[in-house]
C-alpha cells in the first residue's frame, strides 16, 4: 500500500509526530523557518522513518498573493492560505498512491502509525474519512473533489444565505465527522437538532428542490464572519456528493490536551 500524507500550513508541535508517517510519502507546503524541524525530524538520529518527505514554500506572484491573504486577518481571509497551500500539494504526481491523507502536526493520535491502521481499513467510493478539518483521508479520485480554492469566491460574504445542499449525501454521513449543525437549512423544514435526520427524510424531496430559505434559516452556529473557513468547506463536500464518515481513530489538538493539563479552558 503506498500512502501519500499532506501537509498544508504551520508545522506546529512537530517534534509529537514520531512514528505517525512511517513508511508513507510526506509532502509538506509551508513557511521556509519550519524547514529545520524538518530536516530534524528526519535525521538519522530522530526515530522517523518517512520513506521520502518534500518540502515546498510561495515564491514570486504566490508569495505575494499569500502575503495579501494574510493582511485580512480581520475578514478571516487569511485562512484561505491554507486552501492555497492543499491545492499546491493536489497538483503534485499523485495518482499512483492508493490513499492520500491531509493532516496537520499538532495533533494527538490513539494509533501508532497510520499506515498500519490503514492497511486494514476498506476505503469506499466518494466517501471521505474525516474528522472537522483537522484531518481527512480517501482514495486519490475523491481527495482532488476536495480542493476547494478555487470555488471559495463562491461563498464568500455568505455566511447567513440559505445555499443549497445535497441531503441524500448528509443522510448517507456521520453527522459528529464533520460540523453539520454549522450550516444553514431551512427553518420550516430543519428547525431541531435533535430530530435533524428525521425531519431529512420526511421533507426530503422538498429540500432537494429547495433553492431559497423564504421562512429564514436555522443553524447552530453563533457567530458569523466573511469567509467561514470550516462551514464552506462542509457545503463544498456536500456539492460533490462526497459522503463524510469517522476516521476509525481518535484524535485531539495538543495544544487543548496541554490547556486541559493547566486548567486553562481557553479556545485556540
Amino acid at each position: 500500500m503506498k500512502v501519500a500524507i499532506l501537509i498544508p500550513g504551520k508545522l506546529r508541535e512537530i517534534h509529537n509526530v514520531k512514528r505517525l508517517y512511517e513508511d508513507c510519502d510526506v509532502f509538506i507546503h509551508s513557511d521556509e523557518k519550519y524547514l529545520k524541524d524538518v530536516q530534524y525530524n528526519t535525521s538519522r538520529e530522530y526515530p522517523n522513518r518517512w520513506s521520502r518527505w518534500y518540502f515546498e514554500s510561495f515564491k514570486g506572484e504566490d508569495e505575494i498573493r499569500y502575503k495579501r491573504y494574510l493582511e485580512n486577518f480581520s475578514s478571516n481571509m487569511h485562512r484561505i492560505v491554507q486552501w492555497f497551500r492543499y491545492t499546491k500539494l493536489l497538483k503534485k504526481n499523485l495518482s499512483g498512491y492508493d490513499v492520500i491523507v491531509r493532516t496537520r502536526t499538532d495533533l494527538v493520535h490513539d494509533i501508532d502509525t497510520l499506515k498500519g491502521f490503514l492497511k486494514d481499513k476498506v476505503i469506499e467510493k466518494d466517501t471521505l474519512y474525516i474528522f472537522k478539518d483537522w484531518l481527512w483521508y480517501g482514495e486519490p479520485k475523491t481527495m482532488f473533489k476536495t480542493d476547494l480554492y478555487e470555488d471559495i469566491i463562491f461563498y464568500i460574504h455568505r455566511d447567513n444565505e440559505y445555499l443549497k445542499l445535497d441531503y441524500d449525501t448528509i443522510l448517507k454521513s456521520d453527522l459528529d465527522s464533520v460540523r453539520f449543525h454549522w450550516l444553514n437549512y431551512p427553518k420550516q423544514y430543519i428547525n431541531n437538532w435533535e430530530n435533524f435526520k428525521e425531519d431529512i427524510k420526511k421533507n426530503l424531496d422538498k429540500l432537494n428542490d429547495m433553492k431559497k430559505a423564504k421562512e429564514g434559516i436555522f443553524t447552530k452556529k453563533i457567530y458569523t464572519n466573511p469567509f467561514p473557513s470550516e462551514k464552506i468547506f462542509t457545503m463544498h463536500l456536500l456539492n460533490q456528493k462526497i459522503v463524510c464518515k469517522n476516521l476509525g481513530f481518535g484524535v485531539k489538538l495538543e495544544k487543548k490536551e496541554a490547556q486541559k493539563e493547566r486548567g486553562d479552558s481557553d479556545e485556540i
